[in-house]
């Protein structure tokens, strides 16, 4: 996935012209937020509440 994810934000970076790349993921899912930063994703903010699971709403994190 890291390698795929990378690729993708290269790619985007370099034959896009785009000044910013964003992601979000749920709070609990440290995988996903430890690959964020390994890319050079920085935590911007929380969004408590700002979407519906199932049974229970979810906290967000940014990462732009």
């Amino acid at each position: 996935m890291r390698k795929a994810l990378s690729s993708i934000v290269d790619h985007a970076y370099d034959r896009w012209d785009i000044s910013r790349i964003q992601a979000t993921t749920d709070l609990d899912n440290h995988a996903s937020i430890g690959l964020l930063r390994s890319l050079g994703f920085i935590e911007e903010g929380i969004m408590r509440q700002g979407g519906t699971g199932k049974t229970h709403f979810t906290t967000f994190v940014f990462f732009p």
